[in-house]
């Protein structure tokens, strides 16, 4: 009788790419030694994985803790780059770090530790906050981070950061020494919620709901924003007070999904209407098969059936304004409106939990 390990490689390899979880794929490289052959990166899918959950770390230790939504389960990874003092985010399975001790800014893959050097928040020092609480990081507070690609991949990445009122991006790999400020000769008085990577661009979102495109590719120009859709109009945000907005890829539309202030009860999703910018009829009432993941990270969805994840659900965390009532977290139903939580864990204000996308 054959043995597994004397199928042909051509066949390894397709079985391979077959695997769509990425703890599935770490096991199959581990059978033996002609399927760790095929178990290399190339081979593996590079559609968005179920993500682990970081939980908030714990005094007295390097140690941080991932809990994992297909398995229910929680393991330990130590982790002393995370101390006390950092900010960090998430994208695409790194974190950016940023230091209160200094300028520095880091991205960091947490599974294999690898890091790469950003330039600095020096490059903001003129741009000055009137916020007493902005003096603990400087000048500039990175909210959220995206990225173009995976630097696992590629040396063509472009990293994009926001701050409230600003807008910045670098190109490590083409050697970038500083960000690039967007419209850094404007006065810019637009409150950012958020920022995506969809089909080759940047686009971000303010506190009305209006949507920009970053103009980024001309080398030889200034970086700009332009807006491509108008605000939300007030009836479809009423009666509600925004507490934020995400903007987020699925099933390759751009949604925008609003996070009201009241309740956790009422997650409203739009299809940002790209053509047109006509938000009539752009409601989403039903996402199909789809679970969105937004927080921290950069938001994104995954085909529910794929990865054992609740269909037609946004898994959410990190709702500071909500953590008094121990609703920090959570899947809403877009169903029913109801919402579950899906662990029991303490939280945290300075390093609260985060969504990870695992990656090789």
């Amino acid at each position: 009788m054959a043995q597994w390990s004397d199928l042909p490689h051509d066949l390894v390899v397709s079985i391979a790419k077959r695997v769509l979880l990425l703890e599935d794929f770490i096991v199959f490289g581990a059978v033996c030694r002609s399927w760790k052959s095929a178990a290399t990166k190339e081979n593996f899918t590079r559609t968005h994985q179920v993500p682990l959950l970081l939980l908030p770390e714990k005094k007295g230790t390097t140690l941080r803790e991932f809990y994992s939504l297909k398995h229910g389960n929680v393991f330990k990874q130590n982790m002393p780059e995370l101390v006390t003092g950092k900010l960090f985010y998430s994208s695409l399975g790194w974190l950016i770090t940023q230091s209160d001790k200094d300028s520095e800014v880091n991205l960091l893959h947490p599974l294999n530790h690898m890091c790469i050097e950003l330039p600095d928040v020096e490059t903001f020092k003129n741009l000055h906050s009137k916020d007493e609480h902005r003096k603990l990081f400087g000048d500039f507070i990175v909210g959220k981070f995206v990225l173009s690609s995976s630097p696992s991949w590629t040396s063509d990445y472009t990293v994009m950061i926001h701050s409230c009122k600003r807008l910045a991006f670098c190109r490590p790999g083409l050697g970038d020494q500083q960000w690039n400020i967007i419209d850094s000769s404007k006065t810019n008085d637009r409150l950012y919620f958020d920022i995506t990577y969809y089909k080759g661009k940047f686009y971000a979102v303010d506190y009305f709901g209006e949507i920009y495109v970053c103009e980024i590719e001309d080398p030889n120009a200034p970086a700009k924003t332009r807006v491509i859709v108008p605000r939300l109009p007030y009836e479809l945000k009423s009666p509600y007070i925004i507490e934020k907005l995400f903007l987020v890829e699925s099933a390759g539309a751009l949604l925008l999904v609003m996070c009201p202030l009241e309740t956790i009860e009422c997650f409203r999703v739009f299809e940002v209407p790209m053509s047109d910018g006509n938000w009539s009829n752009s409601e989403v009432k039903n996402l199909g098969n789809r679970s969105l993941f937004l927080g921290c990270n950069s938001s994104f969805s995954v085909e529910a059936s794929n990865y054992g994840c609740k269909a037609n659900c946004i898994y959410y965390t990190n709702r500071p304004l909500q953590r008094q009532q121990g609703e920090d977290m959570g899947i809403f139903n877009m169903e029913d409106g109801k919402v579950e939580s899906y662990i029991k864990e303490s939280l945290n204000f300075l390093t609260p939990h985060l969504w990870v996308e695992p990656s090789l």
